[in-house]
């Protein structure tokens, strides 16, 4: 069975997005309601939102919303951050791909979008599970390879570009993308 079948099947429509056609081409619109700097002082957010396009995606990519998946408070002390997630996950079977992404209105604090990143790697890892034993798919999600990615500074109105080293392949060297007006699905590959 195809892996956006599977995930169809298992994830709630509440915790996925649809992509967008756009002629022949897909686009993916993360959205992501959020805190961004006050101008009174960079230490007191004010209420906004960021869109973040991401065109040419692959058909048969599916978005999660990795943020829905609830806080495990109950369960987690958190005291490592082991209860936070990021805002998205995007798998690509034919591109054989796992984005984790995290978007922040501001710069953003590295510490908490390795955390937040780290929280999202945990909740595929716990759909892989449900894959492997609920669909009896063996090897589900499995050796696909993986871009961490941070998405900072989306109120800018300026052309995306990386604002450090980081390669995305450990979240340690996460991708960090500034002011993503216009991105395309290889950029983050």
């Amino acid at each position: 069975m195809q892996v956006k079948t599977i995930l169809e099947q298992m994830i709630a429509t509440t915790a996925s997005l649809p992509l967008e056609p756009n002629n022949d081409q897909h686009i993916i619109r993360l959205h992501e309601p959020q805190l961004g700097k006050s101008q009174s002082s960079s230490k007191r957010p004010k209420k906004s939102s960021a869109d973040v396009l991401i065109r040419n995606s692959p058909a048969d990519a599916f978005v999660i919303k990795a943020d829905k998946f609830p806080a495990p408070r109950e369960f987690f002390r958190g005291d490592r951050g082991e209860a936070r997630r990021a805002d998205y996950i995007i798998i690509s079977e034919s591109k054989n791909i796992i984005l984790y992404i995290e978007i922040k209105s501001w710069a953003g604090d590295a510490g908490h979008i390795k955390d937040q990143l780290n929280g999202a790697a945990c909740v595929l890892a716990y759909c892989r599970e449900a894959g492997k034993r609920y669909w009896h798919e063996k090897k589900f999600l499995d050796n696909f390879d993986q871009r961490y990615i941070g998405i900072v500074n989306t109120g800018e109105n300026e052309k995306a570009f990386d604002t450090g080293p980081g390669t995305g392949r450990k979240i340690e060297s996460y991708r960090r993308i500034s002011s993503p007006h216009r991105l395309y699905f290889k950029q983050l590959l």
